[in-house]
């Protein structure tokens, strides 16, 4: 079982080798490895990813690093996770 601190599914060592490890993306306060959506568009970092636990090779479904608005009609994010996210932040509020 790999780390993850902040909850968000993503390993810490993916969020501390690609996101930075004293980057605060959103300014929210928390560095990019402990925050569980580190661009501040709800969706957790997790959400925005895929990795295969055999290779360790990584998918981006979203860009991590860059918010993504929720605009169901014009964004390109799966509507699932869309949906997820959602869930999850008014879970965490």
């Amino acid at each position: 079982m790999q780390n993850n601190s902040d909850g968000d599914e993503a390993p810490d060592w993916f969020e501390i080798s690609y996101m930075g490890y004293n980057t605060d993306t959103d300014g929210d306060g928390i560095t990019n490895p402990w925050d569980w959506d580190s661009d501040g568009d709800l969706i957790p970092d997790g959400k925005e990813i895929e990795i295969n636990p055999a290779t360790e090779d990584v998918t981006f479904i979203t860009n991590p690093l860059v918010y993504n608005d929720f605009d169901e009609d014009k964004t390109e994010i799966r509507q699932d996770i869309e949906r997820d996210a959602l869930s999850v932040s008014r879970d965490n509020k």
